[in-house]
């Protein structure tokens, strides 16, 4: 038998995360975003992707909110980018009072945008 220090067993419970986190994602691309699916099975980077939304889920604290983890990981896969590596989302989310509360903000503005554009099929801030 072997032990496991505290490093690793961080690391088998990201893993567990990641392919938790995919296997939501490809539900919901079979389900209710078939236009996600393409970027969840073409995409040769998404391991990667996938690691750096576990990564910022753990460094600001919402990894145990499954909501606000799974719109993470879509605008993620949908940018190939996450929201703290886009510059102008990343400052967005920097003027909260948290980065957790920055991300709820930013994530609730986003489907606002959406929402606005699918019932009055009109451009909102800018937003196509």
């Amino acid at each position: 038998m072997f032990e496991v220090d505290s490093f690793q067993e961080r690391y088998m419970d990201d893993e567990d995360d990641k392919r938790w986190l995919y296997r939501v994602l490809l539900d919901l691309a079979n389900l209710k975003f078939p236009l996600l699916k393409p970027n969840l099975e073409n995409n040769k980077d998404l391991s990667t992707l996938l690691d750096q939304v576990i990564a910022d889920a753990n460094e600001y604290d919402f990894l145990d909110d499954d909501e606000l983890l799974i719109r993470y990981a879509l605008y993620a896969v949908n940018r190939n980018e996450t929201p703290m590596q886009n510059p102008e989302l990343r400052e967005a989310i920097g003027k909260s009072e948290t980065i957790k509360i920055g991300i709820q903000d930013q994530s609730a503005l986003a489907d606002w945008v959406v929402r606005m554009k699918n019932l009055f099929n009109k451009q909102v801030l800018g937003v196509d």
